[in-house]
């Protein structure tokens, strides 16, 4: 089962888990070092911020400004960026 379908078949949309990572991972980072990773990995895997913009069926800009951490996401559009780019949530919110 992928992330986004474990996600729609929650109590109220977010599972245990998923709060308690997210409560974890994003107490130490900051948006632009999220942003600056998914960009990492996202030039990884040779695919531009176009093509994801079209897989999570948002625009271009939203991706860009994600990346820069001038944008939040939603647990939703995270879950979807880690299943097209194949990658676990954990991988996004590393720490190097």
């Amino acid at each position: 089962m992928n992330y986004y379908t474990k996600l729609k078949t929650l109590y109220y949309g977010i599972p245990f888990q998923y709060v308690n990572f997210l409560l974890f991972y994003t107490g130490s980072m900051e948006l632009k070092d999220i942003g600056l990773t998914l960009a990492n990995i996202r030039k990884k895997v040779n695919m531009s911020a176009y093509e994801l913009s079209l897989r999570i069926e948002k625009d271009e800009t939203y991706i860009n400004k994600f990346e820069k951490g001038k944008v939040n996401a939603t647990l939703k559009t995270i879950l979807m960026i880690c299943e097209v780019l194949n990658i676990s949530p954990t991988e996004l919110f590393k720490t190097e």
